[in-house]
């Protein structure tokens, strides 16, 4: 070649000169395409072009616009650390800085004597005496990257065919910038789809066109449990849950054939452990230019703290729905135009409205007339100023039911905000019976405050007084602000410091304890009183404490005192007066005994002989009744059992027997014609039914419906003369005195023969 190239002519020359820089511009495009290194390919560059020109310089000078410099990047020939570190003027002074500034390539052949341009110390100090620059554009942005430049320090001419040289390779350069930075783009865009891909908080995976996962992130391994060499290989029906997997298969397969665009589901995955993960799927075709598969890119995010949230709102509404409507105060929803929303079963109780009347209402339904009005204005001036008197206050208001009745009401009101809207929620109670109460309450304590009894209440467990009236004041001399909170044995006589302890145990256990006793004045005058103890207890039964009334008797026991003494005096009197009626009575009945022993005549004889046994009867009689502690009532049976018993003693020769079922009360007027009745029917049996011997008189008393007795006298004799009865007919004195005593009684007789005997009942229908 040299030898052909020496007797070659200058055209010759010339030729050869441009064919081997085609050459070398072939051979850096060939190490373009296959150069991985951007700083290889400058070098690369400057080396080719410094062969291609003859010359030992050339270098890459890339552009630092925030310097404004150019910055030797490659280079050749150059003295050791002036690549990478020397850099020369961006301005239009030096001709690298023109060229980059114009876009145009600039020749200098001769630098010593060059007038438009500064000649750069890096040229000078190795002795270039001349230079080539060109621009070096972005092949795909067209932006400059820097100058492309060949130095010679030789004489000699660059010419225009060195330039085209020099811009070839500048444009192959840009070319394989734009390459490599695409590629650096690239790699860049896939390291950062990586690290989005593994780094995502929700699950990514690939899978082929068969439905194999391919790619899955940590997310989805930790997840659904399994390691990621686990998951490979698997598909995604191997994961979803069994109830889920059909229609899962059907989206999927309609994502493949194109069907559909994107598959979005909500399904169940069957963890490694078995538990179930609710996720969301969203998934897409990824395809080639010609539309067939090339993989299934799914995005699976966790449902799990979604349903967890969802899960608990609907506890949470059903526990606030049974807390509504199982509550016993009526609880209404209304929003900010006052329409109800809710209405719940209380309510319905309270207002008498069943909610399908009320929902989609105003509120003022339920409001009493004088207030509907100022309830609006009052709803708009509040959403207007935010002012607020009743929203977070409780107070008392007055509502109306159904039946247009009125009452009262404890309303709170609480004021929420959901999805852009106002709620008010109004809780009410019904407190007509608590205003009863306490008017009644009232009402009792005025009561008790104005008790002329002295009223005390004491607290459990320890006895403790709560409240002090000012009867107590006046009864006891302590004040209230003294008396509260003092001891039970506050008001106890020394001698008996468990008395109000025994009064109060007893009230407390149940017992309703009334009694007369002694307590202390604050003075030390001991005042007698009477006690009246009942326990407290609420309406459902809890002991409250003990409520004593201590009553004043100190008069009532001056009263009695001087009674009991004007009753021993009576009743000396009265022994008196009786001891001399019976002696009288004796004495009169001895006076007849004696006349009728004197008597010559038999008939003078028998009637004072009977005129003496009926004295005698009314003295016994008036004896039985005044030895009794009653003088207004007495016991039949015990007073005619005890004449039946004088009787007997003077009636030796017959029986006298007496029964009675019960005792029977009667009025002491009633029991002395009872009495002097029984002694002419006993006395005429004994005189008349067994003449010449002796025999049974029988005297039966007992109850004839509830406010009658019956006396029944009968015997077993010679029985009575027919057509006999003393009331209807009366005879001698004795049967006039049974009828007498009959009608004073307002009494039946019944007069019978028994067969053998007589038989006498006596129905008297009252005994008082």
């Amino acid at each position: 070649m040299s030898r052909f190239l020496d007797a070659a002519t200058p055209a010759e020359h010339l030729l050869a000169y441009r064919l081997h820089q085609q050459s070398l511009l072939a051979e850096f495009g060939q190490f373009a395409l296959g150069c991985g290194s951007f700083d290889d390919l400058l070098q690369r560059a400057t080396e080719l072009c410094a062969r291609g020109l003859r010359t030992p310089f050339a270098k890459v000078l890339e552009y630092c616009p925030a310097e404004n410099r150019l910055l030797v990047r490659a280079g050749v020939g150059w003295a050791p650390g002036i690549v990478g570190v020397a850099t020369i003027g961006a301005d239009l002074e030096s001709p690298a800085g023109y060229a980059l500034r114009t876009g145009s390539p600039v020749i200098s052949n001769h630098l010593d004597t060059e007038s438009r341009f500064r000649v750069p110390s890096l040229l000078a100090g190795h002795g270039i005496r001349r230079a080539i620059n060109v621009v070096i554009r972005n092949g795909e942005t067209g932006d400059p990257f820097g100058v492309l430049e060949a130095d010679s320090a030789s004489p000699g001419l660059f010419d225009a065919a060195d330039l085209a040289f020099m811009q070839g390779f500048a444009n192959l350069l840009g070319v394989a910038i734009a390459r490599q930075n695409a590629r650096a783009a690239q790699t860049q865009a896939g390291r950062e789809l990586d690290a989005l891909f593994n780094s995502a908080p929700v699950g990514n995976a690939w899978a082929d066109p068969a439905g194999r996962l391919m790619r899955v992130n940590p997310a989805l391994c930790a997840m659904t449990g399994y390691t990621a060499h686990e998951l490979l290989g698997r598909s995604f029906a191997d994961l979803t849950h069994p109830d889920d997997r059909a229609a899962d298969l059907a989206c999927f397969a309609r994502l493949a054939a194109g069907e559909i665009p994107v598959v979005e589901a909500e399904k169940r995955y069957v963890r490694k452990d078995g538990s179930l993960l609710w996720v969301c799927v969203h998934a897409v075709m990824v395809r080639d230019a010609a539309g067939h598969p090339i993989r299934t890119s799914a995005v699976i995010r966790d449902l799990s703290l979604r349903h967890r949230t969802q899960d608990a709102l609907r506890a949470s509404e059903a526990r606030y729905r049974a807390i509504v409507e199982t509550a016993v105060d009526a609880i209404v929803l209304i929003d900010a135009r006052g329409i109800v929303q809710s209405f719940n079963p209380a309510a319905e109780r309270v207002f008498g409205y069943g909610a399908g009347e009320v929902l989609g209402q105003n509120i003022r339904m339920l409001m009493n007339p004088r207030d509907r009005e100022a309830h609006d204005g009052y709803l708009g001036s509040y959403l207007r100023t935010g002012e607020a008197r009743i929203i977070g206050i409780g107070r008392e208001v007055v509502g109306r039911r159904k039946d247009g009745s009125e009452f009262p009401l404890d309303l709170a009101i609480a004021e929420w905000h959901a999805e852009g809207e106002t709620f008010f929620t109004g809780i009410m109670r019904d407190v007509s019976e608590r205003r009863q109460a306490e008017e009644a309450n009232a009402r009792l304590a005025a009561i008790v405050s104005s008790s002329g009894d002295a009223i005390v209440s004491f607290r459990v467990p320890d006895g403790r007084i709560l409240t002090w009236n000012r009867g107590a004041e006046r009864l006891f001399g302590y004040t209230e602000a003294e008396a509260v909170g003092g001891p039970v044995t506050l008001l106890l006589p020394p001698e008996r410091p468990d008395g109000p302890t025994g009064v109060f145990a007893r009230a407390m256990a149940g017992e309703r304890v009334e009694l007369d006793t002694v307590r202390v004045h604050r003075s030390g005058e001991r005042i007698d009183v009477s006690i009246t103890a009942t326990q407290v207890r609420t309406p459902d039964g809890r002991a409250l404490g003990v409520s004593i009334i201590y009553r004043d008797i100190r008069e009532r026991k001056r009263a009695e005192a001087l009674m009991r003494e004007a009753l021993a005096h009576q009743e000396t009197l009265t022994r008196e007066i009786s001891h001399r009626v019976k002696n009288s009575l004796t004495l009169v009945a001895a006076l007849l005994g004696m006349q009728a022993r004197s008597a010559q005549h038999r008939g003078v004889r028998d009637a004072l002989q009977d005129a003496e046994a009926r004295v005698g009867a009314i003295a016994e009689v008036h004896d039985q009744l005044w030895r009794r502690g009653d003088v207004t009532s007495v016991d039949l049976a015990d007073f005619l059992g005890g004449l039946c018993a004088k009787l007997q003693e003077t009636a030796p020769h017959h029986t006298l027997v007496f029964r009675a079922d019960e005792p029977i009360t009667v009025a002491t007027d009633r029991a002395i014609p009872l009495g002097l009745l029984l002694n002419e029917l006993v006395t005429n049996a004994i005189k008349y039914a067994y003449p010449g011997s002796g025999g049974e008189v029988r005297v039966m008393l007992s109850r004839n419906g509830p406010e009658g007795m019956r006396l029944e006298v009968a015997d077993r004799g010679v029985g009575l003369p027919a057509g006999f009865n003393p009331v209807r007919l009366p005879g001698g004195l004795g049967s006039r005195l049974i009828a007498g005593f009959v009608r004073q009684l307002e009494a039946t007789l019944q007069v019978a023969c028994a067969h053998p005997g007589a038989r006498f009942v006596i129905d008297v229908p009252r005994l008082y």
